[in-house]
């Protein structure tokens, strides 16, 4: 799809030229050419999703969740969580996506212990099942309440980026 729009974009060049334009009417074809193809390649905005919680309680956190849909349907996010004092976590940690994944697929997954400690992990994302959370150590891996990575207290923080590859509907 991406190469699509590139290839179109430079047929249309060639076409441009046969038609054998003034230079100041080139000049302005080619510019406006030139801002089409930086906003293609630039990409779709950033807009809010507001992800189901199933098993982590946001409550007085900070929780911001991004995505952009690209044109060939893959669609980037970004979720961060800052817990408060009423946020919680149960096991195993879990958050639906902004579109079902085709398959299994992976993002990584980073944890900051209130300012302390970094911790990396992996989240398994599966169809309409949502985001797994997982770290490299505690609990088998599983994200909980307690003992992985860490205790969960105010001011930890989690937070994931990937591309989805999603469900063909």
């Amino acid at each position: 799809m991406r190469f699509a729009f590139v290839d179109r974009w430079q047929t249309s060049l060639r076409d441009l030229f046969e038609q054998k334009p003034s230079n100041e009417r080139l000049l302005a074809l080619l510019e406006a050419r030139d801002r089409e193809l930086e906003a293609f390649l630039a990409g779709p905005g950033w807009e809010d999703w507001e992800p189901a919680e199933l098993t982590i309680v946001v409550g007085n956190g900070t929780q911001i969740a991004r995505k952009r849909v690209h044109p060939d349907g893959t669609v980037d996010f970004n979720w961060s969580l800052v817990l408060g004092s009423t946020s919680s976590i149960t096991s195993p940690a879990k958050i639906t996506l902004p579109v079902p994944a085709a398959g299994k697929q992976t993002a990584p997954a980073y944890y900051l212990d209130n300012g302390t400690r970094h911790y990396v992990g992996v989240c398994e994302m599966s169809g309409v099942d949502g985001l797994f959370l997982h770290s490299e150590s505690g609990n088998n891996g599983i994200v909980g309440p307690t003992t992985a990575p860490m205790t969960w207290v105010a001011g930890d923080v989690i937070q994931t980026a990937g591309t989805i590859e999603p469900e063909e509907t």
